[in-house]
């Protein structure tokens, strides 16, 4: 057997204190990148979120503004804007089918009421 002298006991003891210390070392980092992921993962995730509301308010700004264009459109072409006379609104049934609005509907049963009455009169004549 062979005798370890003090040198390569000090140097061994050395290492082995290094060897600890990158260890000790390494779990902090990948605790370090395990944390920056995590926060790289949230601000992706807020990044989403943001540009999800930027795409729905610009929806909405569109929407908003739809009139005004179709207004400005009908200038271009000499025709009437958009106003509530000329603006026929539509509403889904509880069935699932599209109608007028129930104001809308009875005025417009009256107008072909007395459409198909002058018909019958023979004067046949629309204005």
């Amino acid at each position: 057997m062979t005798t370890v002298s003090r040198k390569e006991l000090g140097w061994a003891a050395f290492m082995g204190t290094v060897l600890v210390g990158s260890a000790f070392m390494l779990v902090q980092l990948h605790c370090q990148a395990r944390q920056l992921y995590v926060e790289h993962e949230h601000e992706l995730d807020i990044h989403r979120r943001l540009l999800d509301d930027k795409a729905d308010l610009e929806m909405k700004v569109r929407r908003a503004s739809l009139p005004g264009n179709i207004g400005a459109g009908a200038a271009m072409l000499d025709l009437e804007g958009v106003t509530a006379v000329n603006t026929v609104t539509l509403v889904e049934q509880a069935d699932g089918s599209i109608d007028f609005l129930p104001e809308t509907r009875r005025q417009l049963d009256e107008f072909l009421a007395a459409e198909a009455g002058d018909d019958a009169d023979g004067k046949g004549e629309r204005k």
